[in-house]
């Protein structure tokens, strides 16, 4: 299958800082988006659980090594690590969100 010439990018960000990384995809489904935010209680709330939907992959692990698993809970817990500032950061200049902002500010 081919893929338009102006057709926005599709393999991840990679955002790295103090020795951990994030993989970031670059969009989601609407639906996706809508759950997320609906379940979401406050502000700090529906960022963590945006950072965790749009997260493929980070480098946490817990004590005995084993990856921890991309939840709203864990990048909750984590939130004091510079790469989740970083992340967070990434995701608001993606093109998908801003439009989506953009789509709920009209309703």
């Amino acid at each position: 299958m081919a893929r338009r010439a102006n057709a926005p990018q599709t393999e991840p960000i990679r955002v790295e800082a103090d020795g951990d990384y994030i993989l970031l995809r670059r969009s989601a489904r609407f639906d996706e988006v809508v759950q997320m935010r609906e379940q979401a209680k406050d502000n700090s709330q529906a960022m963590f659980a945006t950072l965790a939907l749009f997260a493929v992959e980070w480098s946490f692990a817990d004590e005995s090594g084993v990856m921890l698993p991309i939840t709203t809970e864990n990048v909750a817990d984590n939130a004091d690590a510079v790469v989740i500032v970083a992340a967070i950061g990434e995701l608001v200049k993606l093109p998908f969100l801003a439009q989506m902002s953009r789509l709920a500010n009209r309703v």
